[in-house]
């Protein structure tokens, strides 16, 4: 049963796997994924582009509401606290190293 206090961290996580998604997704755009014969074609690279777009803005999204409700239901706790710049950190960097 999820609780009301373990939406944040849920979210926290939530940002951990988009962000994970980033990377893959303007990697694989740039053709430079393990195994992959080359960049895919301009389309291609588009729609993989936008997506991971959409899904950095999604973990940013995630990145302020988990703070704002773990402050409005007083659900801070010592694993958010320190998942949090960690999941901030792989944002950032899966993003710039892509």
């Amino acid at each position: 049963m999820i609780k009301t206090r373990d939406i944040p961290n849920l979210l926290t996580g939530a940002r951990i796997v988009f962000s994970i998604a980033v990377f893959l997704g303007l990697a694989a755009a740039a053709g430079v994924l393990p195994g992959q014969a080359g960049a895919p074609g301009a389309p291609a690279q588009r729609a993989v582009g936008l997506w991971s777009l959409a899904a950095f803005v999604l973990a940013a999204v995630t990145d302020y509401f988990d703070g704002w409700l773990a402050r409005r239901w007083n659900a801070q706790s010592p694993w958010g606290a320190m998942l949090d710049p960690i999941a901030d950190k792989i944002a950032v960097c899966g993003a710039v190293l892509a």
